[in-house]
């Protein structure tokens, strides 16, 4: 397993892209959208590489419902926090967008761990 995907650096991978993600679920910064369907892609990405990272960061022999639970509140809070800016939308599609990434990444969970290098220890 590379130094990268052992648990405290995973972690702190983990908050960069969730601080990451939050702030351009926040800002004014215009990220280019090309129609809906796109948007969604983009969500379910997101939260399908919060998944890895949460599953690196917290590691268990099988991926944990509680680590998509609190993956899937992080898309509630996003979506609460966009609600009250007038610049942003508040969604529940990219809610469900964001738990389809999550149960992606617990689908593709087997076929990645047999890659060498996301092996875990």
């Amino acid at each position: 397993m590379t130094v990268l995907l052992r648990p405290w650096p995973a972690r702190a991978w983990l908050l960069a892209a969730a601080a990451v993600i939050l702030f351009f679920a926040t800002s004014e910064v215009p990220v280019p959208v090309v129609g809906n369907l796109w948007d969604k892609l983009q969500h379910a990405g997101a939260f399908a590489v919060l998944a890895g990272l949460a599953d690196y960061a917290f590691p268990a022999p099988r991926f944990r419902p509680r680590l998509a639970a609190g993956l899937i509140a992080f898309g509630i809070l996003i979506e609460l926090i966009q609600y009250f800016i007038p610049y942003r939308d508040c969604s529940s599609l990219d809610v469900l967008a964001d738990a389809a990434g999550i149960g992606l990444y617990g689908l593709a969970r087997p076929v990645l761990r047999l890659l060498a290098f996301l092996r875990p220890a």
